[in-house]
């Protein structure tokens, strides 16, 4: 009977013992802050317009990179999907840490004595683009992971995926899904065909080594790839994957710029998105 009792009483004390822990983490959690970098929306590039509201330039950030942050619902019906597919295909279900590839990604950094996988979700990665920081290590992988699970619980899926996408590189200094499809393809993000999406969702993963323009077969194989992943994950069927079987061919497709020194003279005094300018274009 005292035996029992003292169990009783251990296994109590091991219980407050664990919740003064589980508490104690909980707080530390909680006090690391959310880095000003990720509460700042991404930079956009300063468009100029004619008096007629047709596009004469477009000037890249302080970082000479293009960028034109848009919401969701404006980047067309495929690349948010496919990204998602291919990415982190149950962002929807987890809470900023997919438990599941993180089982899986620590098996293989086991056998391999090091980090070789970190199984990052989207919300991580956003964490990653934000913060500018990219050392791969244990210690900068539960920093991430403890900011995700924050931002799951203060931003919607949405924002968090709009987020993502609008920092995210794919190549030649373009930014984001809307920059990326003016620059290989002449057109909005909101009018990709399927195909020409799949061909930018895969390009973020290694934007230099796939860069379109340089290395056009490179981008065309992770093209490959990418369509046979959709089809294994049963995004596409296999007719659909007959017809996308041919990649889309990226183009030169940045706009000319119009009166070089007009244009000049305007950006000295404009720091907005947009300017129009009274210049007739013909």
């Amino acid at each position: 009977m005292r035996d029992l009792r003292r169990l009783t009483l251990r296994s109590r004390s091991l219980l407050i013992w664990a919740a003064i822990v589980l508490a104690m983490l909980t707080a530390i959690v909680w006090s690391i802050p959310i880095p000003a970098e990720l509460q700042k929306s991404p930079t956009g590039t300063l468009t100029l317009l004619d008096c007629r509201g047709r596009e004469i330039a477009q000037l890249a950030s302080a970082e000479a990179r293009t960028q034109f942050p848009i919401p969701l619902e404006r980047m067309g019906l495929w690349l948010p999907r496919i990204t998602v597919a291919l990415e982190d295909r149950r962002f929807y279900e987890h809470h900023g840490i997919d438990w599941h590839a993180l089982a899986a990604a620590s098996a293989r950094n086991l056998r391999s004595r090091h980090l070789v996988s970190g199984a990052s979700t989207i919300t991580q990665q956003l964490v990653k683009l934000a913060t500018g920081r990219d050392r791969r290590s244990w210690s900068r992988k539960l920093y991430e992971a403890i900011l995700a699970w924050k931002l799951e619980h203060r931003w919607s899926k949405e924002r968090i995926l709009a987020e993502y996408l609008n920092r995210s590189s794919y190549g030649n200094r373009r930014i984001g899904p809307e920059a990326a499809a003016r620059a290989y393809f002449g057109k909005s993000a909101r009018d990709l065909t399927l195909s020409e999406a799949i061909f930018l969702a895969g390009l973020p993963q290694a934007p230099t080594r796939l860069n379109p323009w340089r290395h056009p077969e490179e981008a065309g194989r992770k093209y490959a790839r990418s369509l046979a992943r959709l089809v294994q994950l049963g995004f596409i069927d296999r007719d659909q994957e007959l017809l996308l079987a041919q990649p889309p061919k990226a183009e030169h497709a940045d706009p000319s710029r119009l009166a070089p020194h007009f244009v000049d003279a305007v950006v000295a005094r404009n720091s907005g998105l947009h300017a129009f300018v009274s210049v007739k274009s013909a």
